[in-house]
């Protein structure tokens, strides 16, 4: 069974889960509500799972991680993604159907969406990829 991790990016820095804080605000019975403290965290921060896999460094892989990936002797740069239609992590290139967890040893992890922003430009998506 995988760890069950996340992170979360506050629009400055990437903070890791123990520094999530949730507030629970009173409600007009003087008690907190789940409920309330959920979609504050939810406004506040872009949350973002751990996948449960490392790359060949062994740096583990979250949501929204930008990989280099080596195939057909060539780098590509693509970022991991939840799949609502497969309901598991993909890359970029692969949303079609094929989940990352078939070739970790050919990825590398080289930065992230909100960290990295310039990275971004160089994503390949399935639509535009050529072997």
């Amino acid at each position: 069974m995988r760890e069950i991790k996340f992170r979360a990016w506050d629009g400055k820095k990437m903070l890791p889960q123990d520094k999530i804080f949730v507030e629970f605000p009173e409600d007009r019975y003087g008690r907190g509500t789940l409920d309330v403290a959920i979609n504050d965290v939810l406004y506040k921060y872009t949350i973002m799972q751990y996948t449960g896999l490392k790359d060949k460094h062994e740096n583990k892989l979250y949501e929204g991680d930008i990989v280099k990936h080596n195939a057909y002797g060539k780098d590509n740069i693509l970022q991991i993604r939840w799949s609502k239609e497969f309901a598991g992590f993909f890359t970029t290139i692969n949303l079609m159907g094929f989940p990352i967890f078939s070739n970790t040893e050919r990825i590398e992890k080289i930065g992230n969406t909100y960290q990295n922003p310039e990275l971004t430009k160089n994503i390949i998506n399935y639509e535009n990829y050529e072997i």
